[in-house]
């Protein structure tokens, strides 16, 4: 069980020495791009809505069953767990429908915002357990959401 979490958490990414927030961010960005090369269609609508929520609730569940069970050690957010990372990115997404410059905005505005902290993603980071891993992750991506929609907004 302790090696399922690990990895389901991780990513396995959330294993290797580095930046391991970003190299969960590109992994996102980098099934995104390659869905939408291959056809698959825009990320909006309730099947996208259903995936991050899943991804929400599976942070939740498994980051509270590992912090509990210190199975990264004894830290409030671990480095390793980048399922929420993964979250982030994935509201940050939201609504691309082709490849192009919006991803790699939506990439650098979430890593920026997710690094930085400005309110309210580091008041955030301050919930109990595995609701500040998540909740801080999840605002980032939101506003890195706005940020990229905006500038898109802005050039047309």
């Amino acid at each position: 069980m302790r090696v399922l979490l690990k990895w389901l958490l991780s990513l396995g990414v959330g294993l290797l020495p580095g930046p391991r927030g970003t190299y969960a961010s590109l992994l996102v960005a980098g099934l995104a791009a390659a869905w939408l090369a291959a056809g698959g269609g825009p990320l909006v609508g309730w099947p996208y809505l259903v995936l991050l929520l899943l991804v929400c609730g599976l942070t939740l569940l498994a980051g509270r069953a590992a912090l509990n069970r210190q199975i990264f050690g004894p830290s409030p957010d671990p480095g390793q767990i980048v399922l929420d990372e993964a979250a982030g990115m994935l509201a940050a997404l939201y609504g691309l429908n082709g490849l192009g410059w919006p991803i790699l905005a939506a990439l650098v505005l979430f890593r920026l915002l997710d690094i930085l902290k400005p309110f309210p993603v580091g008041r955030l980071q301050r919930l109990p357990g595995a609701w500040g891993v998540l909740a801080d992750d999840l605002a980032a991506g939101l506003l890195a959401l706005a940020g990229w929609r905006l500038l898109a907004y802005l050039l047309s």
